[in-house]
């Protein structure tokens, strides 16, 4: 677990979006061996560049060699020793593209510590405004008014953002949890309908599991046809199709906020152990996040056709003699039409 605290700013040039700061990085030696070496995740893409140090003191990069081109090792010049806490600061730069619409997102933007891999749940304070006023923004953390941070304390595994000038703001409360929806003027009726549900969603969850992971919740837009969702960042979730309401019911869009609410806790709050990166292998992050999904649409009533569908759809493949196990090698997978999803 460390703590990220980041100042950064942006700006616009044509679809380049410069984007330099400042980033703080706290992290106790909570192992019971002496840490030497630090290895932070960021790509050597000349378009990014960083400068790390503790105490003013600039780190060497170390001489062990890095399985990945975006992994860098550090020496410390003070072996750091169990219990004790160092804070890294690094300097960085980065060059993004806003999308062809002008939108601008990212899950992952500044340097951040690396584990070999595996998914840590940490702690964030971020101040990064948009390039411009006319821009609405949309962070994986609430608004401290008094400090002007964006927080989320202890279980963010990536602090996202997203800004775009196209959007209009709906707020709602949830027992404490800010929900906002972030829409086009033609997914208007979708998403007011979603930022309610999502009202809803989160209070029963906070009933069901016993706790909400994040204070806020936000929903963004995606593609343009209703497909589904995603999980883009902690507690920021992308809705597709929402400027096409009509062509699903009312159930789709209640049905699916309440599946993306509910990855907030399988894959988040909840780390899977599946394959890193991976989303339709992720067993435990899709089947929890139906689960939890399921047990709203049974709890308020609501029909069971989605449901239905995936146990029907699961059938079908077994009475095609498929392999349908989530661990079915990938040469298997590549000759059967069949949605492990």
């Amino acid at each position: 677990h460390a703590q990220y605290t980041i100042e950064a700013s942006c700006s616009l040039d044509g679809r380049d979006v410069p984007l330099e700061g400042h980033v703080a990085i706290k992290f106790e030696n909570t192992t019971r061996r002496a840490i030497s070496v630090i290895a932070l995740r960021w790509t050597n893409n000349p378009n990014y560049a960083m400068s790390a140090a503790v105490n003013g003191i600039p780190l060497q990069k170390h001489s062990r060699q890095p399985s990945s081109p975006a992994i860098h090792f550090y020496e410390l010049a003070d072996a750091l020793l169990p219990e004790q806490t160092v804070t890294i600061d690094i300097d960085f730069n980065v060059t993004l593209q806003a999308s062809s619409s002008g939108d601008i997102s990212r899950q992952f933007w500044h340097p951040q510590l690396w584990w070999d891999g595996i998914p840590t749940h940490d702690s964030y304070r971020v101040k990064l405004d948009p390039p411009s006023p006319e821009y609405k923004a949309a962070y994986s953390g609430r608004l401290d008014p008094s400090s002007g941070y964006y927080e989320n304390p202890g279980v963010t595994t990536n602090f996202g953002f997203f800004f775009s000038k196209n959007v209009e703001v709906e707020e709602r409360d949830a027992d404490g949890v800010k929900v906002r929806a972030l829409f086009t003027e033609e997914g208007r009726e979708c998403a007011l309908l979603c930022v309610e549900t999502a009202v809803d969603v989160i209070k029963f969850y906070q009933e069901f599991h016993g706790t909400f992971p994040f204070e806020s919740l936000t929903i963004i837009p995606g593609a343009s046809r209703p497909m589904g969702g995603y999980p883009f960042a902690s507690a920021l979730v992308v809705i597709h199709g929402q400027q096409a309401f009509d062509e699903r019911p009312p159930l789709h869009w209640k049905w699916i906020t309440a599946h993306e609410v509910g990855h907030q806790y399988w894959g988040e709050y909840i780390m899977s152990e599946d394959e890193i990166g991976s989303y339709t292998d992720s067993w435990l992050m899709i089947g929890m996040g139906i689960f939890a999904d399921r047990a709203y649409t049974e709890a308020r009533g609501l029909a069971d056709d989605k449901h239905e569908a995936f146990f029907n759809r699961y059938l079908s493949g077994v009475n095609e003699y498929l392999d349908t196990t989530a661990d079915a090698p990938e040469s298997l997978k590549a000759q059967q039409k069949y949605d492990r999803n």
